[in-house]
C-alpha cells in the first residue's frame, strides 16, 4: 500500500458549500485535516461518497488567539481526524467534503488514504 494526500479549497459560507477530492475505488480513508485563517468559526464538516451509507458530520476544533487589534487569528490547523474506522470507498472514486461556517472564510482540508 502506498500512502496518498491531496487538499482541497472550500470558499465556505453560512450554507455549506461543497468541494471534492479525487481517490482511488477502494481507497481507505485515515484522516482528514482542516486549516483556515483569520477568525474562522466552523459549523460543520460533513465527507460522503457514493456507496457510504450516512455521511460523516463532524464540528472541527480549531484554536484560536486574539491578536494585537482584537481580531481573531486562526493559530493552527485541526489535528489529524481519524477515518480509519470508515468503509472503503466503493462505486466511485471521488470524495465530497462539504464545510459549513458561520461567515465567508476559505479553508483547506486535506485528506489523507491509502491504496
Amino acid at each position: 500500500m502506498t500512502l496518498y494526500g491531496d487538499v482541497v479549497s472550500i470558499a465556505a459560507t453560512t450554507s455549506g458549500v461543497s468541494g471534492t477530492i479525487t481517490v482511488p475505488m477502494g481507497a481507505r480513508l485515515l484522516g482528514l485535516n482542516i486549516a483556515c485563517a483569520g477568525a474562522t468559526l466552523l459549523s460543520s464538516v460533513e465527507i460522503k461518497w457514493t456507496g457510504l451509507q450516512t455521511p460523516i458530520k463532524f464540528v472541527p476544533n480549531i484554536v484560536y488567539c486574539l491578536g494585537a487589534n482584537g481580531s481573531g487569528v486562526g493559530t493552527c490547523k485541526t489535528p489529524m481526524i481519524d477515518l480509519r474506522k470508515l468503509p472503503p470507498v466503493s462505486n466511485t472514486n471521488t470524495v465530497t467534503v462539504t464545510v459549513t461556517s458561520t461567515g465567508s472564510y476559505t479553508v483547506e482540508v486535506g485528506l489523507m488514504w491509502v491504496a
